[in-house]
């Protein structure tokens, strides 16, 4: 018997809702639903609840009119501005509880502005190093989606930041060998994220704000300098995802960096059960990696 359910994956950024819905049978997945619906107004960090709640809720029944789901468990990504992503020495010998409360007063020092007790934390080890990649979100948001759930007779499952969401996909398709350095790029409407994979763990992860779009890639490239030029050897792969991914982009990019990212699609290896046309997995199928990645998430 297959532990993973049908799955509704949902990554939200700040114009649109997008689903992916995954089916297991047997050994195999297949695709039930693929679609997005534009939000009234921005959807952003700083929205009331009641205001946040609205905006999810008339998206999703737009879906819901157009679509047949077949699940009621879903899994939201987030894009990276409603995160706080900073790297951080760690002490390894630090019990559990004395880690975290070195880490929020870490956090306090950097982001004076913010109270993190009402905020999660979510670590991630650095390859070789003593220290973690720390993704903080505020509770608020959290209990915001969770009112989304309850209110339209849904189950949270489970809620990541989009770029970590899309490496669920990217990870695999990498395939890195022990000596290999690989490239993970996101890009979203206002904001940019850099993921550097060595011997196919998570190296560094860096998140900035776009203010002029033209500055997008001497900024890719002084943070992939930095790191490669005294940290790592040369990078293998490269990958890329997100928000407006033109050819001329990748072009520019791979011209940079001398090494050309590869456009994911992520239903490369997954179809729809019932063969049909939909433009989002013919012809956009880079802008849902966030979704399918949350949607095929199981731990």
């Amino acid at each position: 018997m297959s532990l993973f359910k049908d799955h509704i994956g949902i990554n939200l950024t700040s114009g649109k809702l997008q689903v992916v819905e995954v089916c297991p049978e047997g050994n195999d997945f297949f695709l039930n639903v693929v679609d997005e619906e534009f939000f009234q107004e921005f959807f952003c960090p700083n929205l009331k609840e009641t205001k946040a709640v609205s905006l999810l809720e008339t998206a999703f029944h737009e879906l819901q009119l157009r679509n047949n789901f077949s699940s009621n468990l879903v899994s939201f990504s987030l894009p990276n501005n409603f995160f706080k992503i900073v790297s951080l020495p760690v002490d390894e010998t630090l019990m559990r509880n004395d880690l975290k409360e070195n880490l929020i007063w870490n956090l306090s020092i950097l982001f004076p502005q913010e109270n993190f007790n009402n905020y999660t934390v979510q670590t991630i080890k650095v390859s070789d190093q003593n220290a973690l990649i720390v993704v903080t979100i505020n509770i608020n948001i959290l209990k915001t989606l969770h009112k989304f759930c309850v209110r339209n007779n849904l189950i949270l499952k489970y809620i990541d930041n989009a770029h970590l969401a899309a490496n669920l996909i990217i990870k695999p398709e990498a395939n890195l060998g022990n000596k290999e350095t690989a490239l993970s790029i996101y890009i979203s409407e206002s904001n940019f994220s850099v993921i550097i994979f060595d011997k196919s763990n998570i190296f560094t992860f860096h998140s900035k704000k776009i203010t002029d779009f033209q500055k997008l890639i001497p900024a890719i490239q002084d943070f992939v300098s930095e790191n490669i030029n005294f940290k790592l050897s040369k990078i293998s792969k490269s990958f890329i995802c997100g928000e407006n991914i033109s050819d001329s982009l990748i072009e520019q990019i791979g011209n940079t960096l001398n090494i050309i990212p590869i456009k994911i699609n992520p239903f490369q290896k997954i179809k729809f059960k019932n063969p049909t046309e939909n433009k989002f997995v013919e012809q956009q199928s880079n802008l849902f990696v966030s979704a399918a990645g949350i949607a095929f998430r199981m731990v």
